[in-house]
Formats: C-alpha cells, structure tokens, sequence
C-alpha cells in the first residue's frame, strides 16, 4: 500500500464483469489520489481474501460486504505470512480466530499461540469444527520451540474454542502463568506419518498429504524427492 499509489479493493458483478465497488487501499498518510473512499495509513501487503459470509478479510484488514473498513469481525482463516506463502518458519502459521494476527502484532509473542489458540501449519473447517496440522503444546514451557517434546499432531477442535485466546488481553508468559495444559480443549488428536502439506474435509473424511514424517530430518523427503503419502481420517 505504500508503493505505485496503493492497492484497490474491486467488487466485480460476476455475470457482467461490472465494477461495483472500488476502494483504493493507501498507506500514505494525506494522499488523497483520485479514487473515492480512500482509506489512509494503511500498512499491508497482497493476499487471497477470505470471508465469513458478512465480513471480508485481507491479512489485518476489515472490511463489509460493501467495502467498507470495520474495526471488528468474526473468528475466521488468518495465515500470519499469507495464504500463498509455503515456508515451514515456526512462528508462521494459519490461525482461526479473531484478533489481529501476524508478525508485525505478535514478533515476540507469536510462537505462544500454538498453545492457546486454534493454529496449524494448515487448518479446514466446517460448520462447527475446525482440522489442523500443528505442534502439539509444550509442558512447563509455552515457549519451548525447540524441545525435543515438541511434535507435530493432526487435531479436531470446536470453533467456540477460538473465543478463548481471543478473550485474553495478553498471552501468558513463562512462569507460575504456564497451566502445564493446552488451553484448547481438543476433540480429539492423532499421531500420522507425515507432514500435512495439503488438506481438504470431504464429507466424514478428513484427507492430508505431504511428505513422510521424517522430512524435518531429511532434506530428501523436505523437497519432496521420497515422494509423498496421502491418508484418510475419520473426521468423527
């Protein structure tokens, strides 16, 4: 939003291909330009928008079905270095809740989420459940990235647990504050023996596929040169 005079918001009439909303999206401060509804100061980069039906989202942004910027929204997909990157750093991942999320709102705190909040290399959901794969939370130590107990899990959860890390005001730190228990009351959780790369919920079936599990150890299985395996879960 700060280079080549913005970013636009379209709202394009699928059947004609007409424009009916247009929103110029800027980060800098006074710049009025020549589109209407400007919005100024605003700091973000491209991605794939996503929606809950009555908001649409592009990475912190909030916007109604109308364009509209919005200060709130609803528990919804967040990808902390957008949908389109494939990069496996631990302190970016997808995310389903509310608040603002990524790198620049969480530098320091962010690897504390995949203790207290819906959050996994790769999440699906329907109506009522959210699927994810993730690292499993870490006892004694919300921090622990590199423990050796830390480990990649397949998780079923209620959407409602997202409204738990987004109550807190802050997330908790190291310490007497550290409950030794996740916060998110998992359905359920499953070992598999590989690393979910894709994922899609069809019907009672949840399918994910990547490359074998030791690919975090094996730089032949991370590119993919030992081929990958796809497996089926009951999603029950």
């Amino acid at each position: 939003t700060f280079l080549d005079g913005g970013m636009r918001l379209l709202g394009i009439e699928p059947h004609t291909g007409n424009i009916l909303i247009e929103r110029r999206l800027s980060g800098i401060t006074g710049d009025s330009g020549d589109a209407k509804n400007t919005t100024s100061s605003i700091a973000v980069l491209p991605d794939v928008l996503s929606s809950d039906g009555s908001h649409i989202y592009l990475r912190d942004l909030i916007f109604d079905l109308e364009g509209t910027p919005q200060d709130k929204g609803e528990p919804h997909l967040q990808a902390s270095a957008g949908f389109l990157d494939d990069s496996w750093v631990h302190r970016m991942y997808w995310r389903f809740g509310t608040k603002p999320f990524g790198p620049k709102r969480d530098s320091k705190l962010s690897y504390q989420l995949v203790n207290v909040s819906l959050t996994g290399r790769i999440l699906s959901f329907e109506e009522s459940l959210v699927y994810g794969f993730g690292r499993t939370f870490a006892p004694g130590n919300i921090g622990r990235m590199w423990s050796a107990g830390v480990k990649y899990h397949l998780f079923c959860a209620g959407k409602n647990e997202a409204a738990k890390a987004d109550a807190m005001e802050r997330l908790p730190r190291r310490g007497r504050e550290v409950t030794g228990k996740p916060l998110i009351d998992y359905t359920w959780t499953k070992d598999i023996s590989l690393q979910a790369r894709a994922m899609v919920l069809a019907r009672d079936t949840l399918f994910v596929a990547g490359p074998p599990a030791d690919a975090h150890k094996s730089m032949e299985s991370w590119e993919g040169k030992k081929g990958a395996l796809l497996q089926g879960v009951n999603a029950a």
